[in-house]
């Protein structure tokens, strides 16, 4: 981190005294002042300082600001861009604080070898594949985290049992992407999963970053209800066959399609399930088949999750599929017409409503 930390800074610098403005370098030339601003432990703190400074003395520092962007050092626009301030990411720390203690496990970044190695075992197992074919290998893990990329671990005792993993977009962007997140099944419904994303939310929010997307099965309903009940992430589009063909025990012999979400890191509300109200869109018969009615422009709309997709395809594969062509077809024509999924309700159904173009 330091070393990506000072070259940032360094670039920084080196754009500001282009513009004739006051830096000032420390003992092994790490940069020390900024516009007259000590520089802190990381991006984020320098981020809140200079936003502090500019938030009081006004257009000079919008100027300053700007400069910094045609270097293309900072993100786009002025000082109202820059959202990562103390006090949300005190809240963020708080809250990921609580949800660890609640699973009671220890959140932090993954370090050493046996890690990695436990970390790529532990999600060979949950995606049932070989250790040789783990979705992500120990070397892949060990790289990541070399890179600053975000590999966290929740650890019970030196028992890595929980994970997710991040990296960053293009440089000094504000988004993160989540690769991939998993729980051993021992420890399902502990709070496990919420625990790891607070703990990358922190991380992302330290290092400037403002939004986190990820994709997900929109067939398997759990999935569903913990990204748009319990995070409150919304829904940026349905991408079909997202994955060329995979292979492990989950996935096989079933197209990749998956929605794809942003989870604003700022506010991260959550949301209570939607009442059952409104037409529906998708629901299943009694013997189990899905049913389309037809998606109805400018309703809400009710499109049912099967409860259980990954023991209906064990069982019933050509039973999962359809139900895969089903939910894309409502899916993508509601998309069409503005409508996308905000929610998931009481009894298991996504909540489609009408949600303006950004």
């Amino acid at each position: 981190m330091r070393i990506a930390v000072d070259f940032l800074l360094s670039r920084i610098a080196w754009a500001f005294r282009e513009e004739g403005l006051p830096v000032s370098w420390g003992e092994g030339r790490h940069l020390r002042r900024v516009m007259g601003v000590t520089v802190a432990a990381d991006v984020s703190e320098l981020v809140i300082a200079l936003r502090r400074q500019g938030c009081s003395q006004g257009q000079k520092n919008r100027k300053r600001w700007s400069r910094a962007t045609k270097y293309g050092l900072l993100p786009d626009s002025s000082m109202e861009s820059m959202t990562i301030l103390s006090e949300p990411l005190t809240a963020a720390r708080d809250v990921a604080a609580k949800s660890a203690h609640r699973a009671a496990l220890n959140l932090r970044p993954l370090s050493s070898r046996e890690e990695f190695a436990a970390a790529s075992d532990l999600l060979a197992g949950i995606w049932g594949t070989s250790r040789d074919a783990s979705p992500l290998s120990s070397d892949l893990l060990r790289s990541l985290s070399h890179a600053d990329g975000c590999v966290m671990g929740a650890l019970s005792g030196e028992e890595v049992v929980g994970i997710a993993v991040a990296v960053s977009g293009p440089p000094v962007s504000d988004v993160m992407y989540s690769l991939i997140a998993g729980v051993k099944s021992a420890f399902a419904g502990r709070g496990v999963g919420i625990a790891l994303k607070y703990a990358q939310r922190v991380w992302s929010l330290e290092r400037g970053a403002n939004r986190m997307l990820w994709t997900y099965d929109p067939l398997i309903r759990r999935n569903a209800h913990f990204n748009l009940v319990r995070l409150g992430a919304q829904v940026q589009e349905y991408i079909p066959e997202f994955y060329p063909p995979m292979h492990d025990a989950l996935n096989r012999k079933d197209r990749t399609d998956r929605i794809c979400v942003s989870w604003d890191l700022v506010s991260a509300t959550q949301s209570l399930p939607a009442d059952d109200d409104g037409p529906v869109a998708l629901y299943a018969e009694e013997n189990g088949e899905p049913h389309r009615t037809g998606i109805v422009p400018r309703h809400s709309m009710r499109v049912w999750i099967p409860r259980d997709i990954e023991a209906m395809r064990l069982q019933d594969n050509a039973l999962a599929m359809r139900w895969r062509i089903a939910m894309a077809d409502v899916l993508q024509e509601a998309e069409a017409q503005g409508l996308v999924p905000v929610s998931v309700s009481v009894g298991g159904y996504y909540v489609l409503e009408q949600v303006a173009a950004a």
